[in-house]
């Protein structure tokens, strides 16, 4: 009878220590796997969103070698990838090559000068105060549709990991 107690304590502290966490904090994030097109067509979809791209590496930045770009394997669409901690690794010579590269979306507007200059013309004339800063892309594009403008957006990917084929 105490055996089988014993057994039964043995088996019960095993699935007690199986289930308790360890020190380490495991936070499960998403990673999307759109394809180039999807990205360009949609980038809102994917801001500040961790993407798994893969595609050619089209053009590596000789002068600075902080950035490159890949393109899609079937069009002639390409993102930009600020290489970050890789910039040494990934260079020219890497050109041509499949690369499948994990990292960080980032989404701006390029022309957001032009809501600034809006403004400016509504109060010719008239003390105001100066600037439009928009607290996020998703209010400086509602601000620009607002007036009339269209955002021309800039999607950059900031690497975190890659693997060339």
């Amino acid at each position: 009878m105490i055996k089988k107690y014993f057994i039964f304590a043995v088996l019960a502290a095993v699935i007690i220590s199986c289930g308790q966490q360890t020190g380490e904090k495991t936070t499960e994030q998403t990673i999307f796997e759109p394809s180039i097109s999807e990205l360009l067509e949609n980038p809102m979809e994917f801001e500040g969103e961790e993407v798994r791209l893969e595609g050619v590496i089209s053009h590596v930045c000789k002068h600075s070698g902080d950035k490159m770009r890949v393109m899609q394997t079937d069009s002639e669409l390409s993102v930009l990838v600020m290489l970050g901690d890789y910039s040494s690794e990934i260079t020219p010579e890497n050109e041509g090559q499949t690369v499948v590269l994990n990292g960080l979306v980032a989404v701006s507007v390029k022309n957001i000068g032009e809501l600034e200059e809006e403004h400016e013309h509504e109060h010719e004339g008239e003390e105001h105060e100066e600037g439009h800063e928009c607290a996020s892309t998703e209010e400086a594009i509602a601000k620009m549709k607002e007036k009339g403008l269209d955002p021309d957006l800039r999607v950059v990917v900031d690497l975190k990991k890659y693997e060339l084929k």
